[in-house]
């Protein structure tokens, strides 16, 4: 193998990354800030890796549902809470039995 073959081996090890590495920085991402390399590193494998594309999205898709199920959580949207009339049918079962 010639020297320029094994610099072009390495600049492209280091330029493109795998889709375990991929899918491992679009986790980072998540919690933190990527850096300048690992974000090009994550856009370069986006752009010519279709599944990880769809991964991605399905990610975004899943974290954007979670935070409007908790939002909806925090305003008590899914808190039930019985009328006067379901009290008093309850009380009167309750005192029949």
């Amino acid at each position: 193998m010639n020297v320029f073959k094994k610099i072009w081996i390495k600049f492209l090890k280091a330029v493109f990354c795998t889709c375990g590495e991929a899918t491992y920085l679009m986790a980072k991402e998540e919690c933190d800030q990527l850096s300048l390399v690992e974000r090009t590193k994550l856009r370069l494998h986006l752009w010519k890796c279709k599944y990880c594309k769809m991964y991605k999205a399905e990610q975004e898709l899943l974290a954007h549902s979670l935070d409007k199920l908790r939002n909806d959580v925090e305003v008590d949207k899914y808190l039930y809470y019985l009328t006067p009339e379901q009290k008093e049918r309850l009380k009167s079962t309750v005192s029949n039995t």
